[in-house]
């Protein structure tokens, strides 16, 4: 799924995209999916799309007070 939100926002300016992209996994994806996302990009078992890749440090951790 975030393959396709940055498909989206390809279009975009890279800075608005990679905001963007976070913004709306912050805003519609739960904690849980948010967490298992990110653990997937860091053991590597997920490619992320370029896009969402540079987008994992604005995309908050599931699971923490910040969730």
């Amino acid at each position: 799924m975030a393959g396709q939100i940055a498909d989206f926002f390809k279009s975009y300016p890279e800075e608005q995209a990679v905001h963007s992209i976070a913004d709306h996994i912050n805003q519609f994806w739960s904690p849980r999916m948010r967490a298992d996302f990110l653990a997937a990009c860091r053991d590597g078992s997920i490619h992320p799309h370029p896009l969402a890749g540079k987008a994992i440090g604005q995309i908050r951790g599931g699971g923490r007070k910040d969730g």
